[in-house]
């Protein structure tokens, strides 16, 4: 019985070199067409995780100021090093180690601003792509105001784009610190 067994195994064991060759051509055929149309849209992917990842950092930062029970600022550095913004635990307004910092470059292309012309209540974008004067505090009670002796400001708004796509996207805060982001694709005035 064994003999048979290995001599059935013998005539159907494997591929041959052509069968083979022909899967590998069409693996490479495909992988040529679909290639491009991944490329194309990975700015478009990574301007759209850095937004993500902004609106979860700010939701972090609120839940930090309330479990910790002290404020947490967060603070929007669009100077000429490049984009980042950190949680300044310790008040000191510049970033000291040991504090999360998030730096856009990681991103590619990502950076403060776009090419919006008013936000999703009508007012104008500032030029530097983040609102007042680049800082946001959550209280302990994680409410929301923009800096240290003001009073709750109505939204807070951050905004980034890319010069390789044609979209923004807006992460803004309410005076009681609720987070939402939304999306302008390009020219329209409306945002999602």
């Amino acid at each position: 019985m064994t003999e048979r067994i290995k001599r059935y195994a013998k005539d159907k064991a494997g591929f041959s070199f052509m069968e083979l060759m022909v899967v590998i051509a069409l693996i490479g055929v495909l992988s040529a067409i679909a290639l491009p149309s991944l490329l194309g849209n990975l700015p478009e992917k990574r301007l759209k995780n850095a937004a993500r990842n902004l609106y979860a950092d700010m939701q972090r930062a609120r839940l930090q100021a309330v479990k910790e029970n002290k404020k947490i600022s967060v603070r929007f550095d669009t100077s000429t090093d490049g984009d980042f913004y950190y949680f300044d635990i310790d008040d000191s307004t510049n970033f000291t180690i040991g504090e999360f910092r998030r730096n856009l470059y990681e991103y590619g292309d990502v950076r403060y601003g776009c090419n919006a012309s008013t936000d999703w209540n009508g007012n104008a974008v500032p030029s530097s792509g983040v609102t007042e004067d680049g800082s946001l505090v959550f209280s302990q009670t994680g409410m929301a105001y923009l800096y240290e002796d003001s009073e709750y400001a109505d939204e807070i708004i951050v905004y980034l784009g890319s010069d390789d796509v044609n979209a923004c996207y807006a992460v803004g805060v309410t005076h009681f610190g609720a987070v939402k982001i939304k999306w302008q694709r390009g020219g329209s005035s409306s945002w999602d």
